[in-house]
């Protein structure tokens, strides 16, 4: 997985200039420190989750093309139907528009149940809260500024209500 993300984001950059690859490789990084943290007493049932951290920014119809043709997987003996799967939720995910100003509590609320309806695992969860505290340092400055109010807003508090202290307080000292 590794190698084929390397071949697939070789030329691309976000516009801080940090490359695609390693913006994947820390939040494969993050969510393991995250599911450390959060699954003291069990292994990580697979690699599904890193494997699915490194390719998330990828375009899936060129995941779905590769893995028909079994060129990825190596020695991972990985679900296909559902990485994919993972990829496209944790991405839906991401790119929700969170549109609610900071007064509206009971509409962050409601996105909040959205939010944990369409991920439908813990595990998710936790990628979605490594990726959006990689893109904070991969995003231009107006860009930035949602990306705090997002998290401030939606993310700090959704690790709390999902009893994830150590995430939520890293979340919160990523702001600052």
């Amino acid at each position: 997985a590794y190698v084929f993300a390397k071949e697939n984001y070789a030329a691309l950059r976000y516009p801080s200039g940090k490359s695609y690859l390693i913006h994947a490789l820390e939040v494969a990084v993050n969510f393991v420190r995250f599911y450390n943290y959060t699954f003291t007493d069990r292994e990580m049932p697979s690699d599904l989750p890193i494997v699915a951290c490194l390719l998330h920014d990828l375009d899936t119809d060129l995941l779905r093309s590769t893995f028909k043709r079994g060129h990825i997987i190596g020695r991972a003996k990985l679900d296909v139907g559902g990485l994919l799967s993972w990829i496209e939720i944790m991405n839906q995910i991401v790119n929700l528009p969170y549109l609610l100003s900071p007064a509206s509590a009971h509409g962050a609320y409601n996105y909040m149940n959205m939010v944990l309806q369409l991920s439908g695992s813990p595990e998710l969860m936790l990628a979605v809260f490594a990726e959006r505290i990689v893109s904070l340092e991969d995003v231009l400055e107006k860009q930035r500024d949602y990306l705090v109010s997002e998290l401030q807003e939606l993310y700090i508090p959704l690790a709390e209500r999902l009893g994830l202290h150590l995430v939520s307080s890293e979340l919160a000292d990523w702001l600052f």
